[in-house]
């Protein structure tokens, strides 16, 4: 190691892990070189293996320590959540609150024990495998220790929301059932994830090598004098870059010369001569086309030295892009979907002492924020002190918002006691949520401390908004449902006994009929009418019913095994129909037209008839047979067609080929027909018509018989006709069944239908070969039901006529619920009216119904909002709780009164319930001086939550109280990170859209004070005005304002929360500066592309960096560079451009420097963005584009063009077969087109583009 290190030697005297040891190597290969770097690594690696087999290092299940102080961890925080528990039941806090300290609870104590399991690793067996394996960074991470001996902790679950219910065990304890549940959530997300983001990933990684591979270094220097303006924090970012200019220190010394890189020795001086910015060289200002310069792109990060000319950057590019995604795709499995890291991390008293905030010297007013805590939050910095008994002192500086747990100076704490919280880091994120309180108990609602204003918005509904924090009551009580028309038998303050009637109600029949008692007391019916199937006749064989009547074609096998039926179009019976062929194969043929468009096996309602033209099929025969006849051969009867098989009539024989071995011989039967018989068929256009008289002759046809006529053309050129018998069967269309009416008292239509319809198993052309086994006709009994809207109900009936024989009756009944409109659960009581057969007329009281009281109560409040909801509240003694000898009841403990439970007498008497103080009614009252309390549970509402329940109205379990608004931090990983990359890259609108400033200038919030406008408290009016006059009036939403009076925002800065989106930004800052500023089109596009790019960068770098990620800039660069070089060109001037035509930048400005050259009018266009996918599908290369996607499209588009392609890039040059332009294929003619300027092309000076402050630290 001396002689490597040469003079200076290095000396570590602790323990080098994973971190540490990277470090080492990366400074022996910026100072010696590849070589020197590779002979350290091989020793270190020898030695590693050295002492890894000494060790003989293994996982025992003994090696796996739970330290001892996580039992008294556990329980201390379980003691903590049962008071957040109390102060929840006391409505001290919200159950937002509630879940907000749970979580922030457990997720501390997660964090302590896994810094307990450090220190007892430290102290107690440092050579423990899983500490060296875990903390020398071989396999594993804390993350995994932690749960492995520690805390398992919070879980996500797959929306990335909480679950407050932590799992206590580790994996070396075991898992209850409860946690084993919830540990699934993780489990599960890690496998999801793992398959489908690292599918994502790829994804993503193949659109960037196709948008940017045929980025190639091509030059040495494109003679740019453009570059970026960027902070020197971090340093080593911009380590490799090219300075734009030169660099002096203070005194005028030249530290870095032009177009020098910046190595070691140049950051040192940059720091010691504490230089804030630089102006660099960058990709994004390059003026080389399709390509990059060296000195542009810097170093080539892997050897340390300037980027080589043919090397192709955009391959590299995309592929460091697109690897970190899957790389932190994988990261979600190893953790297991654990929720890492705390809503907000406290800041502890390390030391028992008294604590205070310099310079302050009042009693500081607490507030209460989001958390629920009553906490004063800093206006400002301060400096907190801790003064130890020993004397010492020791000081913390805290920021801006941060939350003190003590309210005056002075106070006195205890070791690891929380005294601060510092506030939540933007990085982090977070997002608006809205939680919804519902009730989970029953009964009237109260009011406590809560003012209430109305807001209305434009459909006249009516919002009741909180404006200060308060208290909903729900006073315990049993709620019923009134039913519509029923009588209320009860007022307001009616004293109930039990099973007093509250609601009566009766149950009238609609229509006169025979009233039925054999049904159940709840459900009863009245028959109303009865119809018999006349001319039918049902027999039983077997276990079926076979159904028919003269009025039908075919005979039926009923379905029917129910009585009771409620269906429409149902099925009751099917058959095939027998259609009389004598034939058993041949070819189908339908006459109907309308029928021939219709699919398979569907109903016909009309009459069609089926023509089958006889044919015998011989199939499978085997090539080694003797074939004693010719394909298109006429045989006779009898004639012996192949061994052993003979023609059974006379007809034209066809042969088919099925195989190399085998072959099908049909035989079409008919005869020949000579050309004498041509005048009469040349009349006819179809081939089956009846037989002319002129076949009356023929012995085969008979009367009304119908033929098929094929033309045949024989070898020697006569012509012929086949003529065939055909067969045929008219299918009749659907008929009805008629019914006769027993009794009618029913006053609607009649209810039942029968049909009978056919369906056609075969289609048109067809061909059958065995006809007995398939049928072609399939008859149904279709019923059809009618009943109208209500409460009826139909049955089936069989009337038997004898033994074996039934007639078929249809009853229709008016079914009647003593229950209608009551819970199953209240107490009902329930009396018929009628008896068994009865006949009623319409409108008869058939039932009595009565709602009863279940035990002793009182009518507290009746609810009528509207007739169809009725509500009534009965307080019951167990709603209520009597405190007797309460004589010393405090004063201020008056009748109407809420008290909470913890609530103390005068004589320290604790009450251990809530409720409202109420008067003893008499049926309840045991002592006058008792304090009665009607339960009640109470609700902390907070400041401007929404309130859905009304002061003194009732509400049902479950019913929604309030709507609470508040801020939750994102537990983000790379399904987040992911998604937000593509949607940046493919440039997509966000979902949540930011307004942004279309200006540059200060704020103004406007109050709109307009007579004739009713000021809304949703809606704020910014004004943004500036010192050259311009102003500009935002509408923008209160709760997502961003900005205050006073601020002073940037062109195109958010003022609302949300992402902004990226194509209107473009067309924002393009306006701006082409309308407003009065810049050239040119120009203007420049500038805009320019601050687009540098949002680009940052957006896509703070995905990247939130994981941990680091990317170099450059090569981000190179990306955003192929999305920001297109514009739309919206008029073409004097060119041959098209409207609407997409064209590089600098291809359109050639364009106008050519017309001007030649007084031609210049095209005007406006600066477009291209997501990567788009960005492909649109380069200069069509073959490259349709490797990519939308192949046909692409090469359709290219070929009515006329385009070409170059072959400029790599993947164009690889799918045609040549070397591509790129390492060793690199060649000589792309040496020599170093950039040059146009003779004819603009004189065009930008000056230096300075980022925005917010963004100039990116590398």
């Amino acid at each position: 190691m001396k002689d490597l290190i040469g003079e200076k030697k290095l000396f570590t005297n602790k323990i080098i892990d994973k971190r540490q040891l990277k470090g080492l190597m990366s400074d022996i290969f910026n100072k010696y070189g590849n070589s020197k770097c590779t002979y350290v690594a091989d020793k270190l690696k020898f030695l590693g293996f050295r002492y890894a087999t000494q060790a003989g290092i293994s996982l025992n299940i003994e090696d796996l320590r739970v330290p001892n102080t996580k039992k008294e961890n556990i329980q201390s925080s379980e003691v903590y959540i049962d008071q957040v528990e109390e102060f929840f039941a006391r409505a001290d806090i919200t159950s937002v609150d509630r879940f907000r300290f749970v979580i922030d609870k457990w997720s501390s104590v997660s964090d302590k024990i896994k810094d307990e399991v450090v220190k007892y690793f430290v102290k107690t067996d440092p050579f423990n495998p899983i500490y060296m394996m875990a903390f020398s960074g071989a396999r594993g991470n804390l993350s995994q220790v932690r749960q492995l001996i520690g805390m398992r902790g919070l879980m996500a679950d797959p929306q990335g929301q909480l679950i407050g219910l932590p799992i206590k065990s580790n994996f070396r304890e075991g898992l209850t059932v409860t946690e084993y549940i919830i540990s699934s959530y993780g489990a599960r997300k890690g496998i999801v994830d793992t398959a489908l983001r690292t599918a994502d990933s790829g994804y993503l990684t193949r659109r960037l090598v196709d948008v940017a591979q045929d980025i190639i270094v091509r030059s040495f220097d494109c003679g740019t004098k453009q570059g970026t303006t960027v902070k020197t924090t971090p340093i080593i970012a911009l380590q490799g870059r090219t300075i734009l200019s030169n660099l002096y220190d203070k005194s005028g010394n030249l530290i870095l010369a032009k177009n020098s890189q910046i190595d070691q020795l140049a950051i040192y001086q940059i720091n010691k001569n504490n230089i804030k910015t630089l102006q660099i060289r960058s990709s994004i200002t390059c003026q080389l086309n399709h390509s990059v310069c060296q000195l542009c792109y810097g170093w080539n990060l892997a050897t340390r030295k300037i980027i080589d000319l043919g090397e192709a950057v955009g391959i590299l590019a995309a592929q460091s892009i697109g690897e970190p995604g899957t790389q932190l795709t994988m990261r979600t499995f190893h953790t297991g979907g654990t929720f890492m890291g705390t809503l907000s991390d406290s800041i502890y008293s390390f030391s028992s002492g008294r604590v205070r905030l310099v310079g302050e010297k009042k009693k500081f007013k607490p507030e209460r924020f989001s958390q629920g805590e009553w906490n004063v939050k800093l206006k400002k910095p301060a400096v907190l002190e801790l003064e130890i008994f020993d004397g010492r002192l020791a000081s913390l500086a805290l920021p801006l918002n941060t939350s003190l747990s003590f309210n005056k100076n002075g106070v006195l704490v205890k070791a690891n006691q929380v005294i601060a919280k510092p506030p939540l880091e933007e990085v982090r994120g977070s997002e608006q949520v809205t939680k919804r309180i519902s009730s989970d108990k029953q009964g009237s609602v109260a009011f406590d401390n809560l003012l209430i204003t109305e807001k209305e918005d434009k459909n006249d509904n009516i919002t009741q908004i909180a404006q200060t924090q308060g208290f909903v009551w729900v006073c315990l009580s049993n709620v019923l449902t009134i039913p519509s028309n029923t009588l209320l038998q009860v007022q307001k303050d009616d004293i109930l006994k039990k099973n007093k009637c509250v609601v009566k109600s009766t149950i009238s029949n609609t229509f006169s009929g025979f009233y039925s008692g054999k049904s159940k007391l709840n459900l009863s019916e009245i028959l109303l009418a009865s119809y018999l199937l006349v001319d039918t006749l049902i027999v039983r064989k077997n276990d079926t019913l076979a159904l028919s009547s003269p009025s039908l074609v075919n005979t039926y096998n009923l379905f029917l095994t129910k009585k009771s039926f409620y269906f429409f179009n149902q099925c009751i019976g099917e058959s095939i129909l027998e259609t009389g062929f004598k034939s058993r194969s041949g070819r189908v043929k339908i006459e109907n037209p309308s029928l021939e468009s219709l699919p398979k096996k569907s109903l016909n309602n009309t009459s069609f008839t089926i023509h089958l033209i006889p044919e015998y099929y011989f199939d499978n025969i085997q090539i080694s047979a003797d074939i004693f006849v010719r394909a298109g051969e006429f045989v006779e009867k009898g004639t012996e067609l192949f061994s052993g098989t003979f023609a059974k009539e006379a007809g034209i024989v066809d042969i088919i080929e099925v195989g190399e071995l085998a072959f099908d011989l049909v035989l079409r039967p008919g005869f020949l027909a000579d050309a004498s018989f041509k005048s009469i068929f040349s009349k006819l256009n179809k081939r089956i018509i009846p037989a002319p008289e002129e076949f009356s002759s023929f012995s085969n046809f008979n009367e009304n018989q119908y033929i098929y006529v094929d033309q045949l053309i024989f070898d020697e050129g006569n012509q012929s006709f086949l003529v065939s018998p055909v067969e045929s069967f008219t299918v009749p269309s659907e008929r009805e069944l008629i019914f006769n009416d027993r009794h009618k008292n029913i006053g609607f239509e009649k209810p039942f239908a029968i049909f009978e319809k056919f369906t056609c198993l075969v289609n048109d052309g067809d061909i059958l070969k065995d006809i007995e086994q398939n049928g072609m006709i399939l008859s149904h009994l279709i019923l059809e039901v009618f009943l109208p809207e209500g409460s009826f109900n139909a049955k089936i009936n069989f009337q038997a006529l004898d033994s074996e024989s039934y007639a078929l009756v249809f009853d229709v009944y008016e079914k009647l619920d003593a229950n209608f409109g009551f819970n199953n659960r209240d107490n009902i009581r329930k009396q018929k009216l009628l008896h068994d057969q009865q006949y009623i007329y319409a409108s008869s009281k058939s039932f009595e119904s009565q709602l009863l009281s279940k035990e002793n109560s009182v009518v507290n409040l009746i609810e009528s909002t509207s007739s169809s909801r009725r509500l009534i509240c009965l307080a019951k003694k167990s709603d209520h709780q009597i405190f007797s000898n309460t004589c010393d009841t405090p004063k201020d403990f008056k009748r109407g009164n809420f008290v909470r439970r913890g609530d103390r007498f005068l004589n320290n008497f604790s009450i251990q319930a809530a409720g409202q103080i109420t008067m003893m009614p008499t049926s309840f009252q045991q002592n006058y001086n008792s304090l009665v309390l009607q339960r009640a549970k109470p609700y902390l509402i907070a400041k401007n939550s929404i309130l859905k329940a009304k002061n003194g109205y009732l509400i049902r379990k479950n019913d929604l109280i309030a709507l609470l608004t508040y801020e939750i931090a994102k537990t983000e990983d790379i399904i987040q990170g992911l998604p937000r990359v593509e949607e940046i890259l493919e440039a997509r609108p966000p979902k949540s859209k930011a307004i942004i400033a279309t200006i540059p200038g200060y704020v103004s919030v406007i109050r709109n004070l307009s007579e004739n406008s009713q000021a809304s408290e949703d809606i704020s009016t910014i004004l943004i005005q500036n010192s050259s006059g311009l102003r500009e009036i935002y509408k923008i939403p209160k709760l997502r304002k961003i900005v205050k009076s006073g601020d002073f925002v940037e062109l195109g800065a958010r003022l609302t929360d949300g992402q902004p989106d990226l194509k209107d930004l473009l067309q924002i800052t393009f306006n701006f500066y082409r309308k407003i500023i009065k810049l050239s089109n040119y120009l203007s596009a420049i500038k805009s592309f320019r601050q687009l790019q540098i949002l680009l960068i940052s957006e896509i770098q703070n995905v990247y960096k939130s994981q941990g990620v680091d990317i170099s800039n450059k090569h981000i660069e190179i990306i955003v560079r192929q999305m920001t070089t297109k514009v739309i060109v919206e008029d073409s001037g004097g060119t041959t451009l098209v409207p609407g035509e997409l064209v590089d930048l600098e291809k359109i400005r050639r364009i106008n420097a050519i017309a001007s050259h030649h007084n031609f009018e210049k095209a005007s266009y406006t600066p477009t963005l291209l997501g990567i996918t788009k960005a492909s599908l649109s380069t200069d290369s069509f073959i490259s584009a349709a490797s990519f996607q939308e192949t046909a499209r692409v090469l359709t588009k290219a070929a009515v063009e006329g385009k070409k392609d170059w072959l400029k890039g790599l993947k164009e040059n690889v799918i045609v077969g040549r070397l591509i332009p790129a390492g060793t294929g690199y060649k000589e003619n792309y040496i020599k087109t170093t950039f040059k300027r146009d003779v004819i092309s603009e004189n065009i000076e930008m000056d230096e583009l300075v980022l925005d402050k917010r963004l100039a630290n990116l590398r």
